[in-house]
């Protein structure tokens, strides 16, 4: 690799070179133009030196007012990444520096960027060094969240965009380094940062990013990420533009994301029936059946948002069709009645969908009779 030194070469004195990569490379030498300049990064030193051995730090005083740095930047980049990171500001979105060495961590205690954002002098400031940056959600961002799709990302992010397309086709699209998706949005309903859907292997599915989270912004360096990747948008209007929605549409977005959801639990809930060893028909004599799956579903706890709660309302439609044999009509009622103490309440149709799928479900009817 070949380091260009300019004669606008910016130094920046950082507390550590921890945020660029280690090792030696090669240059031109900015008082001899033939000289080839010597540069070796180490874990906590900038080493420059000219082969013919010319005094270049003392050129670099005279230049720039000091002789020693510990850091080199491309003062176009950090010129592109402040011109950047101001249009967010200017959008009222918070963001925060964050150091580019893989970990994603902030460069700075970020506690009061939760709440508040950063003054116009402090953006500056990060600005002449750190060339990382994070998007912090939540209501001081305008009420931001972020659907992060991870785990098996391009199967379940296109499917998941078929479904909510008529209104994830108006929000913004960032591909990561890991081959996961962000998408952003604006809403005046949100949560903190949530676990919604879980593949086969354990592996988070569907995340969101909501009160005081964050994710990397699409003007960051690679190194910020651990496969030195950029994070790139592909989709929707150009950030930091993000649109709002209602709280019926974020309702749409989190169940449809919900149903990615690979955890045991609803394997359970669709496998109690089949593996019961001793298969019982239905005994019309044994008490109003209506009646006591009533009363069971009653003890079943509610459904709630970002808490798996589409397995949970899943789990008592089965045991209304499977596990106590009912008839649609009295299964329906039951399930409307339990969708009382859901929050949010599942619409008529969505518990419909729920209902039938619970119907086509193989397996002995009437085992809890």
């Amino acid at each position: 690799m070949v380091v260009q030194l300019p004669k606008a070469l910016k130094f920046n004195r950082l507390v550590n070179a921890k945020n660029i990569a280690q090792g030696r490379f090669t240059g031109v030498c900015p008082v001899n133009s033939d000289h080839r300049l010597q540069i070796e990064f180490t874990q906590a030193d900038l080493v420059v030196s000219c082969e013919f051995g010319c005094n270049v730090w003392q050129h670099f005083k005279s230049q720039h007012g000091f002789g020693h740095c510990d850091i080199v930047y491309d003062p176009d980049e950090l010129k592109t990444c402040s011109v950047q990171a101001r249009a967010f500001l200017d959008a009222g979105i918070c963001i925060i520096p964050l150091v580019c060495d893989g970990s994603k961590k902030p460069a700075v205690f970020w506690t009061p960027f939760k709440d508040q954002l950063p003054k116009t002098g402090q953006l500056d400031h990060w600005c002449r060094s750190v060339v990382g940056f994070a998007v912090v959600c939540g209501e001081v961002s305008g009420g931001l969240e972020v659907l992060d799709f991870d785990d098996d990302a391009d199967e379940t992010y296109s499917a998941w965009r078929e479904i909510t397309d008529d209104v994830s086709c108006r929000l913004p699209v960032v591909e990561t380094p890991s081959n996961g998706y962000h998408v952003y949005y604006r809403c005046t309903e949100i949560t903190g940062n949530k676990k919604i859907a879980w593949g086969e292997s354990g592996k988070v599915r569907i995340e969101s990013r909501g009160q005081h989270g964050y994710v990397v912004s699409t003007f960051s360096r690679p190194e910020v990420h651990s496969r030195n990747y950029p994070y790139v948008q592909v989709a929707g209007p150009v950030l930091p533009e993000i649109p709002l929605i209602t709280p019926e549409e974020r309702k749409k977005l989190w169940l449809a994301a919900d149903e990615f959801d690979l955890r045991e639990t609803r394997k359970k809930a669709i496998m109690a029936v089949k593996s019961k060893a001793v298969r019982r028909p239905i005994r019309a004599n044994h008490g109003n059946v209506a009646d006591r799956a009533q009363k069971y579903v009653a003890k079943m706890p509610p459904a709630i948002s970002g808490s798996n709660g589409h397995n949970i309302t899943f789990s008592v439609a089965c045991k209304l069709a499977i596990g106590f044999g009912l008839e649609w009509k009295d299964a329906f009622s039951i399930l409307q009645e339990y969708n009382q103490r859901c929050e949010p309440p599942w619409s008529d149709n969505e518990l419909h969908h729920k209902l039938k799928s619970a119907f086509e479900t193989s397996g002995a009817r009437g085992e809890l009779v």
